[in-house]
C-alpha cells in the first residue's frame, strides 16, 4: 500500500513533467494526473471520510470540453 507521501511525489513528479513539455496535449495529460495523485494522497489522509472524492462533481461534457 502507498503512503500519502508516495502519492505527493508522483504529483509533484507530474507537474515537473508539465512544466517541461512542449506538446499541449502531453502537458494536460500530465495536469491531468498530478491532480489526480493528489486526489489520491488526500482520500488516504482521510481515510474513511474520503467517500465524498469517490464522485465527480463534473458531468462527462464538462471534461470533454476541457
Amino acid at each position: 500500500m502507498q503512503t500519502m507521501m508516495d502519492y505527493e511525489l508522483k504529483a509533484q513528479n507530474c507537474s515537473a513533467a508539465a512544466r517541461v513539455s512542449l506538446n499541449i496535449d502531453d502537458r494536460m495529460e500530465y495536469i491531468r494526473m498530478s491532480a489526480v495523485w493528489r486526489n489520491e494522497a488526500l482520500r488516504v489522509d482521510l481515510g474513511d471520510r474520503a467517500i465524498l472524492l469517490r464522485l465527480c462533481p463534473f458531468t462527462e461534457e464538462q471534461l470533454l470540453i476541457a
